[in-house]
């Protein structure tokens, strides 16, 4: 089940009594996406409780996952202007910005944050959506007072429960015109006003599903809206189901007591995690890239700012060849509180450890090796015992500090198998038979890897892999790849595949990715109709290099299209070739006891 919340700091405890209530009656799993900005004085929802109620879903065994969304560029390229000072937040209207968030589902139920679910609501959420763009119920008092704010000729409906069409509402512009309502427009309740001004289609619920004035007992979802009461004189009253003693006092209402001391016991947790020691571990991310590469590193560096965890400061060490001043300022100004960009010569690090290398002097010339500089990394970071490496044809949507905190046991290194040759036979062939993986599946891509950088400083993996070069000069397709794969054998953490996840035609997009790797000649900034384009595009926007990047990609020519096809065709052809050598491989090498693996 699919489910949207927005908000800022202050609705963390209403969404958590919400999800407690649907974990309460619905057995599915449940998709939790969470839309948040920073704004003036406000604080955004934090990745402490995102990650809190993650690990609730997963501690009780109810399965789903939990997306937090910072979506403060997008919201200030087309604030609503009209109705940033009216009584509501403006957070309250961030759900009209759905639509520009990338990999939301077609079909999403919102749910404001102090909306609590009383029974089971599957019947509510599988209902056919065809030619509507939401479901809703009628707001109990707006029905009647503002009949004439809709512009389908339906009932005035209240926005705090919305079954939505997400599909529909791109196709037909909805939150487009809702956003361009607010924006020259102040009206009093702005979202809502929108969504029934601009609404094409939409679909009535009973009012069980959007019971706001009182609990009734059929209710399915109990809203706690403003409602007004005549005795002993008309007055509004205002109270929330975590509001114990107003709940007691003003509404008779004991349901939520229970709901509400498993709440308060949660939120705790989530503020021993918010405030971490004085001294907060660093966790090192390690990059390497050129000067053609700075806009895809940006692009991967914003996406890690907003998504990660501020338990943890982050060291983010670029590695470059021959980086112009000019982008090597651009990237360093991506540096914020907590997040250092420091960016290193690439030849001054391999000079720096030349001399750990000297009884095996690097036969290989300097162009050569930094094909493999990963595999220098822990020898030449030694304050550090663990890391993150990263390609930089990447963005993480997810949190880095999960990845970081992955337990290794005895093994050397945590990657993903490489999905984006399990459907080409040459290739399966190739790391089989050459590489020397039992089986294909079990070869990982070296794009995404924590390393246990202490343990591959015991077992010498740069002064392993210089011998193994220098004496057997391997032919291979992915050099640094396949040396990892053939040394690190029996001593790899298989990671979920959301941790890598890649552009596949065969296979349906993700719905949680944590980090997307476009691998190969998948590149958004080449191509059209690229699986997870949107998520690099988002952050794109806020990363100081979108114009760039998308004149970019209207310049890549026909010629080098053809040329990355006739380059993919090579790299099949070799696969199949170097599969078919009776000797001289990795398998062979290895599995005939002439070399042992790490």
């Amino acid at each position: 089940m699919n489910l949207l919340y927005c908000g800022d700091r202050g609705t963390e405890k209403g969404i958590m009594l919400s999800v407690l209530s649907l974990m309460k009656h619905v057995s599915k799993p449940l998709h939790i996406y969470l839309m948040t900005m920073t704004w003036e004085n406000y604080l955004p929802i934090s990745i402490a409780f995102s990650s809190r109620l993650e690990g609730i879903l997963r501690r009780d065994g109810h399965g789903g996952f939990v997306r937090r969304i910072d979506c403060t560029s997008v919201f200030k390229a087309n604030p609503p202007l009209a109705n940033l000072q009216t009584r509501f937040t403006p957070y309250c209207m961030l759900r009209l910005y759905a639509d520009l968030v990338p990999g939301l589902p077609d079909r999403l139920l919102y749910l404001d944050y102090d909306v609590v679910c009383l029974s089971d609501c599957t019947e509510f959420y599988n209902q056919e959506l065809d030619g509507v763009e939401y479901v809703a119920v009628p707001d109990y008092y707006g029905q009647w007072v503002y009949s004439r704010q809709t512009a389908w000729h339906g009932k005035y409906i209240n926005s705090g429960v919305l079954l939505m069409n997400m599909a529909m509402i791109r196709e037909c512009g909805l939150f487009t015109e809702c956003r361009e309502c607010c924006r020259a427009e102040k009206m009093f309740l702005p979202d809502q006003h929108a969504l029934n001004r601009s609404a094409h289609s939409a679909s009535i619920a009973p009012r069980r599903y959007n019971d706001q004035r009182r609990t009734h007992s059929d209710t399915v979802f109990r809203h706690y809206s403003t409602t007004f009461r005549i005795i002993p004189w008309i007055h509004a009253v205002s109270v929330k189901p975590w509001e114990t003693e107003k709940m007691h006092n003003y509404l008779k209402d004991y349901s939520m007591d229970s709901l509400v001391n498993i709440m308060e016991k949660e939120m705790k947790a989530v503020e021993g995690y918010e405030n971490p020691a004085p001294e907060k571990e660093t966790i090192p991310v390690f990059f390497t890239i050129d000067d053609n590469y700075a806009p895809w590193l940006a692009v991967a560096i914003r996406s890690i700012t907003q998504n990660s965890s501020p338990r943890y400061n982050y060291h983010l060490v670029v590695l470059h060849e021959n980086l112009s001043e000019g982008h090597q300022q651009r990237i360093q100004a991506l540096s914020v509180p907590g997040f250092e960009v420091e960016l290193i010569p690439m030849k001054e690090k391999f000079e720096g450890i030349e001399a750990d290398f000297i009884g095996n002097k690097l036969r290989a010339d300097y162009f050569t090796l930094t094909i493999y500089f990963r595999l220098f990394i822990p020898d030449m970071f030694p304050q550090y015992s663990r890391g993150i490496y990263l390609d930089s044809d990447i963005v993480v949507p997810g949190d880095l500090a999960r990845l970081y905190e992955t337990n290794l046991g005895d093994n050397l290194i945590g990657a993903c198998p490489d999905f984006s040759i399990q459907e080409v036979k040459p290739l399966t062939d190739y790391v089989e038979k050459a590489v020397g993986v039992d089986r294909a599946i079990e070869y990982i891509n070296s794009g995404i890897l924590m390393m246990d950088l202490k343990k591959l400083r015991q077992v010498q993996l740069g002064k392993r892999f210089l011998e193994l070069l220098n004496k057997y000069h391997f032919d291979c397709i992915a050099p640094d790849q396949d040396y990892l794969n053939a040394l690190c054998k029996g001593k790899i953490k298989f990671l979920p595949e959301e941790w890598d996840a890649m552009p596949n035609d065969h296979k349906p997009e993700l719905p949680n990715p944590q980090i997307i790797h476009y691998n190969l000649f998948a590149k958004p900034w080449c191509y059209d109709n690229i699986q997870y384009a949107d998520y690099f595009w988002y952050y794109a926007a806020s990363s100081g290099y979108e114009e760039a990047i998308r004149l970019y990609k209207d310049n890549y020519s026909e010629e080098q299209k053809k040329s990355d096809a006739e380059s993919l065709e090579r790299l099949v052809g070799r696969g199949q070739m170097l599969s078919e050598l009776p000797e001289g491989t990795f398998r062979g090498i290895f599995n005939t006891g002439k070399e042992a693996r790490l």
